[in-house]
C-alpha cells in the first residue's frame, strides 16, 4: 500500500525538522493551511510547491518534488543517510578542502578527473606535514 501525498508532506517535514508554522511558511501558507494539507483536507497548489522547493534549495536541502507529489522516486535520487551526511559535510567544508575530496576520489578510481582544469595544485602530493623544531629552554646566560 503506497502513502498519500498528506503522509509524504507530514514525512517530509519531519525529516526537514520543522514545525507546521514554519513548513507552512517556507511554503508560502499559513499553519491552518499547513495542517489540511498533512490532514488530506485540501491540496495544495502548484505555488505552494514551487515555494517549497525554492526555499529548502536555497537552505541547501533539496526535496525532490516528484516524490512529493506522486510517491514514485528514481534510484538516483534515492541516497542513504551517509550519503546525504557525505554531500552536506562536502557543501558546507572550504574549496581547498573540497578539491581534496575530489582528487582523493578521483585516485580512489571512483571517479574520472574533471574535464575542465583543476586549479595548479595537488594537494595531496603538495602535503607537507608542519615539521617545525620543538621549542627549547632558553639558555641561560654566563656571567
Amino acid at each position: 500500500m503506497s502513502i498519500s501525498f498528506s503522509e509524504r508532506l507530514r514525512a517530509l517535514r519531519q525529516e526537514k525538522m520543522q514545525s507546521q508554522e514554519g513548513m507552512g511558511a517556507l511554503g508560502g501558507v499559513s499553519k491552518r493551511g499547513q495542517q489540511n494539507y498533512e490532514a488530506g483536507e485540501r491540496l495544495p497548489d502548484i505555488s505552494y510547491l514551487q515555494n517549497l522547493a525554492g526555499n529548502f534549495k536555497q537552505l541547501k536541502s533539496p526535496i525532490d518534488l516528484t516524490y512529493l507529489v506522486t510517491g514514485e522516486t528514481s534510484e538516483a535520487t534515492e541516497l542513504s543517510e551517509d550519503e546525504r551526511t557525505l554531500i552536506e559535510a562536502y557543501r558546507k567544508a572550504p574549496k581547498a578542502s573540497q578539491e581534496f575530496i575530489r582528487q582523493a576520489v578521483v585516485m580512489a578510481g571512483a571517479a574520472q578527473p574533471p574535464a575542465a582544469a583543476a586549479p595548479d595544485i595537488d594537494l595531496v602530493a603538495d602535503y607537507k606535514p608542519n615539521r617545525t623544531k620543538p621549542a627549547t629552554k632558553p639558555r641561560a646566560k654566563k656571567g
